[in-house]
């Protein structure tokens, strides 16, 4: 991935350019130069995204509480998946220069899903319940094989560093950690012939969020010559992260 699409500039060249006739406050705060209507609509979608995530984890712990419990609903590969994911994704923003908008999200995740879990084993410590392995193995095998042949998607781009080209494989996987998460979630409330325990305002939220995230990101690329598909494929294991796992939200 080309880090000069979206590495911050230096001190020195913020002092002298104030990023040219780009929003100062935005670039001072976040490291983002947005400098076109279409990136400010992206900009401010990206924070009405981290907002809608701030909300989205809010229902379900406060489901959780009300019930004095969610060992039953919630599937704790779901979970475990589901921080995996985002812990994957953290790590992908970081090694490939993702948008700051893009890290700041990526970190709210992994701190919510760190609260969530620690909620999930609370209570099943307090009810004493016990959670198997599952029999079925398709989320596994499903996360385990894509990245095997996904690292084709990003065989035609030119990385800066191995660092970078190892971020954009870590962004793919983490693709698979949340759709493959989906899969057990699904399992359990399939089996258990309902939802309850499970707050819809939470799954409603996330897809929003997606949505507003993927958004945000197709408006942000900048009038710097590189072709739309290119800069598409450099942010793909985002957008598949995001728009893929909307689908799945409405099983």
């Amino acid at each position: 991935m080309n880090s000069t699409n979206t590495t911050p500039l230096s001190i020195s060249e913020t002092e002298n350019n104030k990023c040219g006739s780009g929003i100062h406050w935005i670039f001072l705060l976040f490291g983002q130069c947005v400098t076109t209507p279409h990136e400010t609509v992206g900009f401010f979608l990206g924070i009405f995204s981290i907002f809608c995530w701030f909300l989205v984890y809010i229902p379900q712990l406060y489901e959780n509480y009300k019930r004095g419990r969610c060992d039953d609903a919630l599937s704790i590969w779901f979970l475990i998946f589901w921080l995996f994911g985002d812990t994957a994704n953290l790590s992908g923003c970081l090694l490939t220069h993702q948008f700051p908008i893009q890290t700041l999200t990526a970190i709210y995740y992994v701190i919510m899903d760190v609260g969530i879990i620690a909620q999930f084993f609370f209570y099943t410590l307090k009810n004493k319940t016990q959670h198997p392995l599952p029999k079925n193995w398709s989320a596994a095998a499903f996360v385990v094989a894509i990245p095997l042949t996904s690292h084709s998607f990003g065989a035609n781009l030119s990385f800066n560093s191995t660092a970078e080209e190892i971020g954009y494989l870590v962004g793919l996987c983490s693709t698979c950690f949340y759709l493959g998460s989906r899969l057990p979630q699904i399992i359990k409330n399939f089996k258990r012939g309902k939802t309850e325990g499970v707050h819809p305002f939470t799954f409603l939220l996330a897809v929003v969020a997606n949505v507003a995230y993927a958004s945000s990101v197709l408006l942000s690329k900048t009038d710097d010559g590189q072709s739309y598909k290119k800069f598409v494929m450099e942010h793909l294991p985002w957008l598949l992260g995001s728009l893929g796992t909307v689908l799945l939200d409405f099983t």
